[in-house]
């Protein structure tokens, strides 16, 4: 099955019930249960996995780790599970997002939905921005000093 790559940004609304839209190219993927996962290396998103994204995902990363034999891997393996919400899309395409969540983000009024291939990253606007710009800073200084080598050599 050919599924569309999940790509773009959108800023939705939180509504006072915890509740975005989800953008319209991407609703019907998210039908019957989605998963909302928390960013697995402390960054300041929280992932919207579908059901099929997200089964696809667990098969590839998380099936070949030794859940019995391996007590590290089995509290990775806890901790995500704990952490994570099943949620449903709504008839007008609305999610709720968890007020842990919403809580720990610092979500209010509006929320930034990125695109990331297999699944949507939900960011507070703000934040969204300045994680970019620190990113683009660190490629440009990772680029000088690669030049800087060259020039050396």
């Amino acid at each position: 099955m050919n599924r569309p790559f999940l790509t773009g940004r959108v800023d939705h609304t939180l509504d006072d019930k915890g509740r975005i839209t989800l953008p319209a190219a991407f609703r019907d993927l998210f039908v019957g249960e989605s998963y909302f996962v928390p960013s697995a290396h402390g960054e300041p998103f929280l992932r919207l996995y579908d059901s099929f994204s997200w089964a696809a995902h667990d098969q590839r990363y998380l099936d070949s780790l030794d859940e019995l034999g391996d007590r590290e891997a089995d509290e990775q393996i806890g901790d995500l599970y704990e952490d994570m919400f099943i949620v449903s899309r709504d008839s007008q395409g609305r999610v709720t997002i968890p007020s842990d969540f919403i809580q720990k983000l610092g979500l209010k009024g509006k929320v930034r939905i990125t695109g990331h291939r297999d699944h949507l990253r939900l960011w507070d606007p703000a934040v969204h921005q300045a994680y970019r710009e620190a990113r683009n800073r660190m490629k440009e200084a990772a680029e000088r000093r690669r030049l800087a080598e060259v020039e050396d050599a």
